[in-house]
């Protein structure tokens, strides 16, 4: 689509259709997240589900739109650009701590009048009930705060996008401004261009103005000068073999990351207790940004240390898994080495996924530049979507894992 009208079909216009479709779902919900419709008899929350699966595009499109995007800019932003997206997800969450969404319930002994309709004869049960604290300020109050969080990130790419130094701090672009009208030459240009990557166009000989009496092929004019500093010179290239271990890396610990895990991190942590659960989540969203700008002064290009740190979150991950599947009775449960063991294992398995995520995406900027960049956002979703889907099976269809009560000795 994008070769056919590559005028229409950009990132940018991209980008605000997504940061306009999640403020208005944001905008939304904070008037119709507890309107129902009655279907088949049953009250369903139909506009909270239909706005929340908007909200949901734009967390799906995001990564296959913004990342290429970011390939436009210097490969050093890219760690930016990945401090903004643990940012995204640290500041919600801690204003959901101060909401008090989390705070542990009260567990009461409540008496319930039960009516036999046969014999009309009443007796009382006495029950386990939590109740929950009221939050600090309303649902409503809190679909606002998202609404201006939008708000706010879409003025930050305007400025970005058109500001004097948003542009200047682009990478300078070697792609010569004409149109081949031989489809085959097109597609060997735009696979050339699209993984060099130059500093300076000056270098870079423009194919048309050759003026050899060998036209075989227009790409046989580009040349590279020694002199040139290449942010991806050819012998700094990352082989085929590479990438394809990076996407694959990165599609595996997608799948973790943003697809098992959330899905079971109840149930690995809420048998520790309410405090456990809350602190692996919060303390997981602020490791998140400080990872990403601990990367910016301790940065790796090794693919070992890269599979190494990915070995060590597969591992951890698989202990999670394990705890989950003991719900609600796992290992050192009531002890607080069980309850800092699953902190700190939390902790540091988002803090390995973070980091090999952001170096993955700094290689592949720095070596392969938009399109690679748009392989590596794809691989992304992919891995997210495969996590969702095995997590819905085993956790709704199967129910392999069962939940730790609010209280104790109150049923499911």
């Amino acid at each position: 689509m994008r070769k056919r009208w590559p005028e229409l079909i950009q990132e940018w216009r991209a980008i605000y259709l997504i940061v306009s479709i999640g403020a208005t779902a944001c905008f939304l919900l904070a008037f119709f997240w507890q309107e129902t419709t009655v279907i088949n008899g049953q009250p369903h929350s139909t506009a909270l589900f239909v706005l929340v699966g908007f909200l949901a595009l734009v967390d799906c499109t995001s990564s296959v739109v913004y990342l290429p995007y970011m390939g436009y800019y210097k490969p050093q932003y890219m760690t930016s650009y990945y401090i903004g997206e643990g940012l995204g997800s640290m500041i919600p969450g801690l204003v959901g701590l101060i909401q008090g969404v989390q705070s542990d319930p009260e567990c009461l002994n409540v008496s319930v009048i039960i009516t036999n309709i046969t014999t009309g004869e009443n007796t009382t049960d006495y029950r386990i009930m939590a109740e929950y604290p009221q939050p600090t300020f309303s649902v409503q109050t809190f679909f606002f705060f998202l609404f201006a969080m939008m708000l706010i990130s879409g003025t930050s790419f305007t400025l970005l996008h058109f500001h004097p130094f948003g542009r200047k701090e682009r990478r300078k672009s070697t792609f010569p401004d004409v149109n081949y009208d031989m489809t085959e030459d097109n597609d060997h240009l735009d696979k050339v261009y699209s993984e060099i990557q130059y500093e300076s166009p000056t270098n870079l000989t423009n194919p048309l103005d050759s003026t050899s009496d060998n036209e075989t092929s227009p790409i046989e004019a580009v040349t590279i000068h020694s002199s040139t500093r290449c942010l991806g010179e050819i012998s700094q290239k990352i082989t085929q073999t590479q990438f394809i271990y990076i996407l694959v890396l990165t599609c595996w610990l997608s799948t973790l990351i943003y697809g098992v895990l959330p899905s079971t991190n109840s149930y690995t942590c809420l048998p520790y207790g309410s405090l456990a659960f809350t602190l692996a989540v919060r303390l997981s969203a602020v490791a998140n940004p400080i990872v990403c700008l601990l990367s910016l002064f301790i940065r790796t290009k090794s693919l070992n240390i890269i599979g190494i740190l990915s070995l060590v979150a597969t591992v951890v991950s698989g202990w999670h898994l394990y705890l989950a599947a003991m719900s609600p009775d796992p290992p050192l449960k009531g002890t607080m080495a069980g309850t800092g063991l699953v902190i700190v294992t939390q902790v540091t398995n988002v803090a390995c996924i973070i980091y090999v995520n952001v170096s993955n995406a700094a290689i592949l900027s720095e070596h392969g530049g938009h399109y690679s960049l748009l392989w590596f956002g794809g691989a992304t979703q992919i891995g997210s979507c495969v996590g969702a889907i095995a997590s819905f099976i085993f956790v709704n269809v199967l129910k392999v894992f069962q939940s730790e009560p609010p209280c104790p000795g109150m049923s499911d």
